[in-house]
Formats: structure tokens, C-alpha cells, sequence
């Protein structure tokens, strides 16, 4: 948008916003988790037709293949009344601070086209976007550390369709 008004983009926007280290720490401690021994989820974003269908079949592969790496899944006020993903632990609508404390200490994000890939990658936190009804030419996180897979553009992809 600050190209369109004829101003020039910000580097970096993350400088405005603190993640809340404190509430995250307390937040992992209760949950008996540790800082960069968890993967971050988020299964939905403010529209669902960019929503990836697979991320039930992704966790259970998951926990097939690793064990001993939790799962925190994420959801957001577009996914209050979702159903909680089988299988780790579920945090919803966490402010945007203490996500932000919640992603900065994770070992790897994976999550749809949102807000939280965004932030994500402000952050520098590792991680994959999934875009699908979506540009990532346009709407991809900025940063090199949140890689992005486009999905066949089909609406609600199935899991094997990334």
C-alpha cells in the first residue's frame, strides 16, 4: 500500500510490534513445552477458500514420523467455532503479542495464506505457507525463511493436492 501512495515501504514493521516473551514463556511452561521443541500450526486464515484441508492428515504424519515434536495449533477469531485438530495442544485467539512470543520461539510454523504466515516471517521464524486462492506473487510473507507452496488452484484442496 506505501508504494501505491507514493511512499516507501517500511523494511521492517516487526520493530513496532514487542512479542510478549514473558506471556509466551508462562504460556510454553504450562503446557510443559520448550522453547524451539514445538512446530506452530495454524490450519486457517480470514477466508476459507485459501484454507488447506489437509492439515489433520499432516499432523498425524507428523506424529507417525516425529514423536517427540509437538504441536501447538493456533486458531484465530475466523476459527473460533472450528473443532480443535486431534493430537497437541490448541491455543485459541492469543493476542498478537504473545503470538508473536509463541512464534519467535518455535522450531518451524507451517500454516495457509493469514495474517500469522506474515508474522511468521517477520519474525524470522522458519516455516511454510500454503497459498491456494491466493497470489503468493503478490500476498507471499516477506523474508526468506517461510517458504511458500502453491496448490493446484482447485478452492479447499484436499490433502493430496499439495
Amino acid at each position: 500500500y506505501a508504494r501505491c501512495a507514493g511512499v516507501p515501504p517500511a523494511v521492517s514493521v516487526i520493530a513496532e510490534l514487542q512479542p510478549d516473551d514473558d506471556w509466551a514463556s508462562a504460556w510454553l511452561r504450562a503446557q510443559g513445552l520448550r522453547p524451539g521443541e514445538y512446530v506452530v500450526v495454524h490450519p486457517g486464515s480470514g477466508a476459507a477458500r485459501k484454507n488447506w484441508l489437509g492439515f489433520e492428515a499432516l499432523l498425524q504424519r507428523w506424529r507417525g514420523e516425529f514423536d517427540d515434536l509437538p504441536v501447538v495449533t493456533v486458531y484465530g477469531p475466523a476459527e473460533i467455532d472450528r473443532a480443535p485438530l486431534p493430537g497437541g495442544v490448541c491455543l485459541r485467539q492469543p493476542s498478537l503479542p504473545g503470538l508473536a512470543g509463541l512464534l519467535a520461539r518455535a522450531r518451524f510454523y507451517v500454516g495457509n495464506d493469514s495474517g500469522v504466515s506474515h508474522l511468521a516471517g517477520a519474525l524470522s521464524t522458519p516455516g511454510l505457507a500454503l497459498f491456494d486462492g491466493s497470489d503468493p506473487a503478490v500476498w507471499a510473507p516477506r523474508g526468506d525463511t517461510v517458504a511458500v507452496l502453491r496448490g493446484a488452484a482447485c478452492g479447499n484442496c484436499p490433502p493430496d493436492r499439495f
